[in-house]
């Protein structure tokens, strides 16, 4: 009996062994669960820290981005400005070039100088002076385009010469018209024959009918002939003891 009592025993040794070798199985693999949850816990309270520090980026980013929307619409508005500005520029370089020196005042020059050129044509030809063209140079010298070529006034004769300088004065009159108001010419019978005087009265007459705006024409001269296209004479002659005597004669 105490034989089989003890094979009983053994029997639940072995028993208790086993179940104690399960629970040391048991232990470790806790311990084991325990050190993964520890581990868990830290990597969370990680993350939890990185999540946080997420979020205040994002705060952040939204920030930003709002700013930034605010930054991209005052990049517009000043594009718009810099393209407003940048056409008003290039407004105010073509008004530069169209009234700089190869502008507008070199258009109306020229112009002028054509106008001018015309008008001396007519003119010249009343004198009956032998010529083919007229021209002016850009400083409005008068040359003389004849049969023997082109003429300076330094080539001309001193009956040239002064027929071309009341030409060119009636000339500027048209084309200037109402700036000028009036023109006065000393002695302009000087260098020329007896038929250019006669010629020059016409020329007068003609070009205070012909020169708008102009409203006198003041010649002061020698000779009797010019008289015959003055509205008004007045003489100056000297009397004796000196004194000058001044007479005022109304054309008929």
């Amino acid at each position: 009996r105490l034989r089989s009592r003890l094979t009983q025993l053994k029997l639940v040794f072995s028993e208790l062994e086993r179940e104690l070798k399960s629970l040391y199985h048991v232990k470790n693999r806790y311990q084991h669960v325990m050190s993964e949850l520890e581990a868990l816990e830290e990597e969370k309270h990680k993350l939890e820290e990185e999540l946080w520090r997420l979020r205040g980026i994002a705060e952040r980013l939204e920030a930003d981005i709002g700013e930034k929307d605010i930054i991209e619409r005052e990049i517009k508005n000043l594009e718009r400005k810099a393209h407003a500005v940048s056409e008003m520029v290039k407004t105010l370089d073509r008004i530069r070039r169209a009234i700089g020196p190869q502008g507008l005042p070199q258009i109306i020059r020229q112009l002028a100088k054509k106008a001018i050129e015309y008008h001396l044509r007519d003119i010249i030809q009343r004198f009956n002076i032998d010529f083919i063209d007229v021209l002016l140079d850009d400083d409005y010298n008068v040359k003389l385009v004849t049969k023997e070529g082109e003429k300076s006034l330094d080539m001309l004769s001193g009956g040239e010469k002064t027929a071309i300088a009341i030409a060119f004065r009636i000339a500027l009159t048209r084309v200037v018209g109402p700036r000028i108001g009036t023109v006065i010419m000393d002695e302009p019978t000087a260098h020329l024959d007896e038929e250019r005087r006669r010629e020059l009265v016409g020329i007068i007459r003609y070009g205070l009918n012909s020169a708008a705006g102009l409203s006198q024409l003041i010649v002061v001269t020698h000779n009797r002939e010019l008289e015959d296209a003055a509205d008004v004479v007045i003489t100056v002659s000297r009397e004796a003891g000196g004194y000058s005597k001044v007479e005022r004669i109304e054309s008929t």
